[in-house]
């Protein structure tokens, strides 16, 4: 029980700049998220990055990078539009 609530929050953690990304990219606002929450939230998916690095955690370890990518690919997308 305790993995798969580790799991479930790495995903919403993920999740929480895609609505605004995807807004961005659509036109349905002109609003980026602001530095801070993106900082943030960065930093607690690097700090749950690491923590599954070190307990050998290989589900957290694939949610974390996919995500790191899927949010990076999305925001060069919106910059060198």
């Amino acid at each position: 029980m305790h993995h798969e609530i580790d799991w479930l929050a790495v995903i919403l953690f993920n999740c929480t700049l895609i609505p605004t990304l995807l807004a961005l990219m659509t036109g349905l606002s002109d609003r980026t998220p602001s530095l801070d929450i993106v900082g943030f939230i960065w930093a607690g998916l690097v700090l749950l990055f690491f923590r599954a690095i070190v307990l050998k955690d290989m589900l957290n370890i694939i949610t974390i990078g996919v995500g790191f990518m899927v949010q990076a690919v999305l925001m060069a997308l919106i910059l060198f539009k």
